[in-house]
C-alpha cells in the first residue's frame, strides 16, 4: 500500500474549501439544503483552481487504482 502524498491530501483539502464556499453561497440564495451546489456557485477564478487541482489529485494513476479496487470488488460479489 503506498503511503498519501501529503500534497495531495493539501490539494484535495483545497477543494472541499472550495465546495464549501460554493455551498454556503448556494444555501444563501435559497438553495435547498436537500440538494448540492453546482459550479454556477463559483466564481470564475474558484472554478478554475478547482478544475486544475481535481486534474492533479485525481490523476491517471488515482483513476487507474479506483477501476482496478473497483473491478475486485464485484469479482467478490
Amino acid at each position: 500500500m503506498t503511503k498519501p502524498d501529503p500534497i495531495k491530501q493539501q490539494q484535495a483539502a483545497r477543494m472541499g474549501e472550495l465546495a464549501t464556499i460554493a455551498r454556503q453561497r448556494y444555501l444563501d440564495a435559497g438553495g435547498d439544503p436537500q440538494h448540492s451546489a453546482n459550479e454556477k456557485y463559483m466564481t470564475e477564478e474558484e472554478r478554475q483552481e478547482y478544475l486544475g487541482l481535481a486534474r492533479q489529485v485525481f490523476d491517471d494513476e488515482y483513476i487507474n487504482n479506483y477501476l482496478q479496487k473497483k473491478r475486485q470488488k464485484s469479482q467478490k460479489v
